[in-house]
């Protein structure tokens, strides 16, 4: 027997019993989100009826105050879903050429609501860029990686954005506390999280769309900052 070949049957064992876990966690997740989301619309369609009477009847504007709060974890709920549905059935990428400078600008702007509020600045840096990509994904990945670094952040998060005819690559740092190897070893776990909110499953969501691009994630951590950098193939493999 070949020197090594027990260590790579326990390694190609263990990928396919997580490979399995990974399948039996998505068909979970699927119909957990299907079951929740129609009595969560429902909750939400009688909610705004009842906001409706209250203005219409002149009952006390007091009322109205519970009422927003609650469509408020209402909504939560159903961004909540959405992740659980982006895990559980990624998209099918559909590749056309895109503006992908505009793309990353548009991200950055949604997220400078968090940074503003965390007091941190965000800074972008990307050339005019086309890219054969899913803009869908593409834009996904991409908060996800900002969102994380704002959480982390001591007081700035930078994003880099270059390519060339064949990849394009996303570079998203921080100067956080950095990450502990334990908890670096497991990020793309699904559900597992460190935050006291939150699903545990962003990562785990680009982990699977990267991997949907045949592209690669790799993630440098040291005390002073984060840096994840994400290389995305512009073509299909044959």
């Amino acid at each position: 027997m070949p020197e090594g070949s027990d260590i790579d049957d326990d390694e190609e064992r263990a990928r396919l019993v997580a490979l399995h876990v990974a399948k039996a966690i998505q068909t979970l997740s699927a119909g957990l989100a299907h079951e929740i989301r129609n009595p969560l619309n429902a909750a939400k369609l009688q909610l705004e009826l009842l906001e409706r009477r209250i203005e219409r009847d002149g009952a006390d504007p007091k009322l109205l105050e519970p009422i927003g709060h609650v469509r408020s974890e209402i909504d939560r709920l159903g961004r909540l879903l959405s992740e659980f549905l982006a895990f559980a059935r990624p998209p099918e990428l559909v590749r056309r050429d895109h503006d992908v400078a505009a793309l990353a600008r548009n991200v950055v702007a949604h997220e400078q609501a968090l940074a503003a509020q965390r007091g941190l600045t965000l800074e972008l840096a990307v050339p005019e860029l086309t890219g054969f990509i899913d803009s869908r994904s593409f834009q996904q990945i991409l908060q996800h990686l900002v969102r994380n670094a704002l959480e982390a952040a001591r007081s700035h998060v930078t994003v880099a954005i270059d390519g060339d005819d064949r990849h394009l690559a996303l570079h998203v740092e921080d100067d956080g506390p950095g990450i502990p190897d334990q908890v670096r070893a497991r990020m793309f776990e699904p559900f597992f999280t460190t935050k006291d909110h939150g699903t545990g499953l962003g990562m785990s969501i680009v982990h699977s769309m990267v991997t949907l691009y045949g592209g690669t994630i790799a993630i440098a951590s040291r005390p002073t900052g984060t840096r994840c950098d994400v290389t995305l193939p512009l073509r299909a493999d044959p």
